[in-house]
């Protein structure tokens, strides 16, 4: 018996006529005395939806896979460093964060995104987390976490192309944008600047920076700031 058919009763000269094609659905009749009797009607599991549980259990264990993986990671790593578990953002959309993505665009056209991070960071602690369109985003201000991040962790940690695209036209290739090898060396470069010494010579950097601001225009023109950074630096 076929797994898909479809029924067209059409009761032409007292006998049922059926129509075998796609569908989930099989009858099982008895005619009695020339009078087709339908007795029962039951539904058949089709090929195609056999299919598409064996997809969404193995969807499943995949996402329970990964889920496992990542507990086991978070705490490997939590009993080499001592971190802990950052707060999650209360999402009102648990499933791609669209409420925060749209809060955000509201407050980009109202040019007051820097409020809005003060205000997740005075509520949620100098650590959180947030789910940006699906993605597990860490937004951070701890200076422990930064220096571990730039310094000590670095070879742990990389850059989403995302941010190439934005920021490479202002910053260009230096370390800020470099990774690997090329980041040692720029690091290598620039970390006789940053001792201790150096920075304790807050005059001698103010000057500078004091010279940077003056050359900036005062009305609200747009103007190229990167000439003036190279020759700060």
């Amino acid at each position: 018996m076929p797994a898909d058919v479809i029924v067209t009763n059409t009761s032409c000269g007292g006998f049922l006529s059926f129509t075998v094609c796609h569908s989930h659905m099989f009858l099982l009749f008895r005619s009695s005395e020339g009078v087709p009797d339908l007795t029962r009607i039951g539904y058949a599991m089709a090929p195609n939806l056999v299919i598409y549980t064996w997809v969404a259990a193995l969807a499943l264990i995949l996402v329970v896979y990964r889920r496992v993986r990542r507990f086991s990671a978070f705490h490997a790593n939590r009993q080499q460093t001592g971190c802990f578990r950052a707060p999650k953002y209360p999402h009102t959309d648990p499933f791609f964060g669209c409420d925060l993505y749209k809060e955000r665009q509201q407050a980009l056209r109202a040019g007051n995104v820097q409020a809005l991070y003060t205000r997740d960071f005075n509520r949620l602690g100098k650590t959180w987390v947030e789910n940006f369109l699906g993605q597990c985003v860490i937004n951070t201000m701890d200076a422990v976490n930064h220096q571990h991040i730039h310094n000590l962790g670095f070879e742990d940690f990389g850059k989403p192309p995302t941010r190439a695209k934005i920021s490479a036209p202002i910053l260009g290739n230096g370390i800020f944008m470099a990774e690997g090898a090329h980041w040692r060396q720029s690091r290598g470069i620039i970390k006789p600047i940053f001792s201790r010494a150096e920075v304790g010579n807050m005059a001698m950097m103010a000057r500078h920076v004091d010279r940077l601001l003056a050359l900036l225009p005062r009305d609200s023109r747009t103007f190229d700031i990167q000439p003036m950074l190279k020759k700060l630096v």
